[in-house]
């Protein structure tokens, strides 16, 4: 046997233990990854001064999305302002999404008509190769001067049929640990935060921001 015959069979071989290693490390494969940004910013100024943030972004696979986007619409005495972020990763043993939700009114003379409603949602599906032991942390929040028009906070895993395996809605912390079997699950998460004037009768400077920050890892 030539010598050059065992260097080429060596490096094939450890070309083949790296590919085994790397797809048995590689727990999990996305099949379908989106995110959205809705927002809308309007005064009594009329329509064609509104503020409108209205992104879809299809993600193929595993890696990094980041969106932020904010604006204002100018009223006669107020204002309004909307802003939505997301900073998420993706990878072969877990995922990280981070999502918020702003809104901002403002009125200086009391008798204003504005309104700031945002939203941001992702939907991530994707498929366990072998049975794992997944963890889900993370928190639900809401922040701001005062407590807005409305809100919503919700976090769901379901599995491909529909069923639901977990879920967390309004605020406070996730948490899930358990054992999944191999086969497609989809993550969900979304905030939304509307901030509304109509006649207030006073001086208003009022903000609020919704937000999920969700974790999930296999092993």
């Amino acid at each position: 046997m030539s010598l050059k015959f065992l260097v080429v069979s060596t490096l094939l071989s450890l070309v083949l233990a790296v590919n085994i290693s790397s797809q048995s490390c590689a727990q999990i494969s996305y099949q379908g990854t989106s995110f959205e940004s809705i927002a809308v910013a309007e005064t009594d100024a009329g329509e064609e001064y509104s503020y409108i943030i209205n992104n879809a972004e299809p993600v193929g696979s595993d890696g990094i999305y980041m969106f932020d986007e904010t604006g204002s619409a100018p009223g006669y005495y107020s204002s309004a302002s909307v802003g939505v972020t997301h900073d998420s990763t993706l990878t072969s043993t877990g995922l990280h999404l981070i999502g918020k939700a702003y809104g901002y009114v403002s009125d200086d003379v009391g008798y204003a008509a504005c309104s700031a409603n945002s939203e941001a949602l992702g939907y991530v599906t994707f498929r366990l190769r072998s049975a794992r032991r997944v963890t889900i942390s993370g928190v639900l929040s809401l922040s701001g001067t005062s407590q807005p028009q409305s809100f919503s906070n919700l976090f769901e895993l379901r599995r491909s049929n529909g069923t639901l395996v977990t879920s967390s809605s309004g605020t406070g912390p996730i948490a899930y640990t358990g054992r999944l079997t191999a086969g497609t699950y989809t993550v969900y998460v979304g905030s939304q935060v509307l901030r509304q004037i109509n006649g207030s009768g006073g001086d208003v400077y009022e903000g609020s921001t919704a937000s999920y920050d969700v974790t999930l890892t296999s092993r």
